[in-house]
């Protein structure tokens, strides 16, 4: 039984999914976004400000930030909270066509019909990298580690080296920053509260119980490499294992989901 999320007045151009699956993002024609609960197919949120097609949309790993980018040329930042537009990056000549986030969420990447690939900086909003194509730019995407850039033109894919001015940090056992990568961490491992049947149809209660977590948290020792390969790759990788593994253990054993 497919869930089915209806709301869009037009053609639906881009979808991504959360880290931890709970929520869908939808970019269309009819110059919306919008954030849909996969549990119940209900829409939570509608991020209105774009004047053209929405063409790509992201979500940031933390659930908190909405990147999308549109036939106006303009990549938007969005709050997810309260759909609110934080920052709205200009520079393309023409239609933005792929968008995506850092794992960190300070950088965001962009590739547009005007043949170019732009990096910007969340933060203040300025251009950090334009990088030429000999084309329109079809797809965009950053490593986990931030080293590396690929974009798409037509059948070819280029790789591009980010080269950082890397800022070296003391080891330390805790850095509050980290905390979002802690709650998907522990949103992902809760248990189904439910599973599917394999011998019939199942009923539209048992859909709502397979695709919804419920208990505390449980994980093992390859999830936890995981979780440090993770952190490593959104710039946290100077934090002590023992000092992460505290912390989640904290805050599993008072885990209520903050959504």
């Amino acid at each position: 039984m497919p869930a089915c999320f209806e709301g869009h007045t037009d053609r639906i151009n881009s979808v991504c999914l959360s880290g931890d699956g709970r929520f869908a993002l939808s970019g269309s024609s009819d110059e919306t976004l919008k954030l849909w609960e996969v549990q119940t197919g209900r829409c939570l949120r509608t991020f209105e400000g774009h004047t053209e097609k929405v063409w790509s949309v992201c979500l940031s790993a933390d659930g908190r930030f909405v990147l999308s980018g549109s036939i106006d040329k303009t990549v938007k930042l969005w709050e997810v909270a309260t759909g609110r537009c934080l920052r709205t990056f200009e520079g393309h000549t023409g239609a933005i066509n792929s968008v995506c986030l850092s794992a960190d969420g300070r950088f965001a990447l962009s590739g547009s019909s005007d043949h170019t690939v732009k990096l910007w900086e969340l933060g203040n909003g300025s251009c950090l990298r334009t990088l030429a194509h000999d084309g329109s730019t079809d797809f965009v995407d950053l490593t986990p580690d931030g080293q590396f850039a690929v974009s798409e033109e037509g059948d070819t894919v280029t790789v591009w080296f980010l080269d950082w001015e890397l800022e070296e940090n003391e080891p330390t056992s805790w850095d509050e920053g980290a905390r979002p990568y802690l709650e998907v961490f522990l949103r992902t491992h809760q248990p189904y509260a439910g599973t599917l049947p394999w011998h019939r149809e199942p009923t539209e209660e048992e859909v709502t119980r397979a695709l919804t977590r419920a208990g505390t948290p449980i994980w093992n020792n390859e999830d936890w490499l995981g979780l440090l390969r993770t952190l490593g790759c959104a710039g946290y990788g100077w934090l002590r294992p023992e000092g992460v593994g505290r912390e989640l253990e904290r805050m599993a054993a008072a885990w209520r989901d903050p959504q």
